[in-house]
């Protein structure tokens, strides 16, 4: 289990390593603004990633497709 502080809120959830952070912070009481229901083409679930860039997966082509330069 990794731990992930989620900010403003300073909260400390604990993320299965097997589910997507989406998920994870849905099912800790956090709603992430998805249209698309995390297919990845709507671009609404937006999240910024402060520390810890070397724990998560490298993102999809389509994810990479879709953001384009908003990086």
């Amino acid at each position: 289990m990794a731990k992930v502080e989620v900010r403003p809120s300073g909260k400390i959830i604990e993320v299965d390593e097997t589910i997507n952070l989406k998920d994870a912070l849905r099912a800790n009481g956090f709603e992430i603004k998805s249209i698309c229901g995390g297919v990845a083409n709507c671009g609404c679930c937006l999240i910024k990633i402060l520390a810890g860039e070397d724990k998560i997966t490298p993102m999809e082509y389509k994810e990479l497709k879709l953001l384009g330069n908003t990086l």
